[in-house]
């Protein structure tokens, strides 16, 4: 059989949605092998439920499962579980999901760990300090500095800071911050948050703060785009701070099919002896 990649897939909040989407995981195919890291019994109890019941397996690392089976990685539930009803008891079991996931990333047995989602209130209420996967596994693997990027359709967004109350943000956002988490990411586009754009023409800490950003990302070899850019005096007053690119209500508004997005309309064949160049 073909050697792919082996994902470990936490299964989370054993009353959440996490069991069921971990189930279903056996109808889409994927080019990587899925081990569900889970309680057996809880998966069979939510397929059940979500009248889905696939054929389950004994996560073996030396041996892959059929198409259509789930490889389940057995670890046992601290206190049952019911379906919407979070339990503080529990709190070990999620965190002992993604420490097995995580061991199993650091000793080569996983190329890479999912998550499905974690209820931090509940964690929180068994009196263990948590405030999200990030940071946890950050702490685990004695990481000083973790970055968090979300991704998809072609996007990818990196945050300089997590989990912080909005007031403190513009303080935590300093300039070694960035330029560490710039090296990590080595991200060749910096997005500057709307915040510090709005009334921009009127404040001058903001001119300065994003003056300092985009010479921050130029010396990384990145460009600066700037968002909420709403007036054509603050449009003209960003190049002027360095800024490479703009968005915003300035140049159009938001649509629910932009025509960037428009299907490309076939075109009738240019007549013989025409040019390509004079199409």
């Amino acid at each position: 059989m073909e050697r792919v990649p082996v994902i470990a897939v936490t299964s989370g909040e054993p009353a959440g949605i996490g069991p069921e989407l971990c189930a279903r995981l056996a109808k889409h195919p994927c080019p990587a092998r899925c081990v569900i890291l889970s309680d057996r019994t809880l998966i069979e109890a939510r397929a059940q439920l979500a009248g889905d019941a696939p054929p389950l397996v004994e996560y073996r690392r030396d041996r892959r499962a059929e198409d259509g089976v789930l490889e389940i990685l057995h670890i046992p539930l601290c206190a049952p579980s019911r379906a919407g009803h979070p339990h503080a008891a529990n709190a070990a079991y999620v965190l002992a999901l993604l420490d097995r996931a995580l061991h199993g990333c650091i000793e080569g047995e996983f190329a890479a760990m999912v998550t499905a989602p974690v209820h931090k209130g509940v964690i929180n209420e068994a009196g263990i300090a948590f405030s999200g996967h990030t940071e946890y596994l950050a702490e685990k693997t004695g990481t000083a500095q973790v970055v968090m990027m979300l991704t998809g359709a072609g996007l990818r967004v990196a945050l300089a800071t997590t989990h912080l109350p909005l007031k403190e943000v513009a303080d935590a956002i300093t300039q070694p911050r960035l330029e560490t988490v710039l090296r990590i990411l080595r991200a060749d586009l910096v997005k500057i948050d709307g915040q510090f754009i709005r009334n921009l023409s009127e404040d001058r800490e903001n001119q300065v703060f994003v003056r300092a950003i985009a010479e921050v990302a130029r010396g990384m070899g990145a460009e600066s785009v700037a968002e909420f850019v709403e007036t054509a005096e603050t449009a003209r007053l960003l190049p002027a701070l360095g800024v490479n690119l703009m968005q915003g209500r300035h140049f159009d508004l938001p649509r629910a099919d932009p025509p960037a997005l428009a299907p490309v309309a076939a075109t009738d064949p240019a007549p013989a002896g025409t040019a390509a160049a004079d199409r």
